[in-house]
C-alpha cells in the first residue's frame, strides 16, 4: 500500500503538496526514491515551497551528499531552500558548516537572517 503522503505531494493543489512534501522531508528515511523527488521538481518546478521541500528530501535520500547539498543551498536563489539549510545546519548542529551561516546574516530575505543567526548563535 502507498503511503497517502505521497499521493497528496503529487496533488495539483500546492497547498496540499506542499504539506505532504513537509511531511515527507520529516522522515529518516522517506518512501520515495529521488526519481520520484525529480518528477514532483520537474511538474511543479516553478513553486518555491515544493522546490524547497523536494531540496529536503535530497538531503535525506542521499545521506552521502548531505554536506555538499548544504553547502549548495545556502547559496540557491530560492530563500526557502536558505533558510531550511541554516535550520537543518543548526538543528543537526553539523559544526564544519557553522561559519557558513555568517554568510547569510546580511541576506535580502529576512526569514534567512533570522534563522541563520539563531541556528549560529543558539543551536551550536
Amino acid at each position: 500500500m502507498t503511503d497517502p503522503r505521497v499521493k497528496r505531494a503529487a496533488s495539483k493543489d500546492d497547498d496540499i503538496a506542499v504539506d505532504a512534501l513537509a511531511d515527507l522531508s520529516l522522515e529518516d528515511e522517506p518512501p520515495v526514491s529521488i526519481q520520484w523527488v525529480e518528477a514532483i521538481e520537474a511538474r511543479k518546478g516553478r513553486d518555491k515551497r515544493i522546490y524547497a521541500w523536494c531540496y529536503m528530501l535530497r538531503l535525506a535520500l542521499l545521506p552521502e551528499q548531505r554536506i555538499d547539498l548544504l553547502t549548495l543551498g545556502l547559496h540557491d536563489p530560492n530563500p526557502r531552500i536558505r533558510e531550511f539549510c541554516a535550520d537543518y545546519i543548526g538543528d543537526n548542529a553539523i559544526e564544519d558548516l557553522r561559519d557558513h551561516l555568517l554568510g547569510l546574516f546580511d541576506d535580502p530575505a529576512a526569514s534567512v537572517r533570522k534563522a541563520a543567526s539563531y541556528n549560529y548563535r543558539e543551536m551550536f
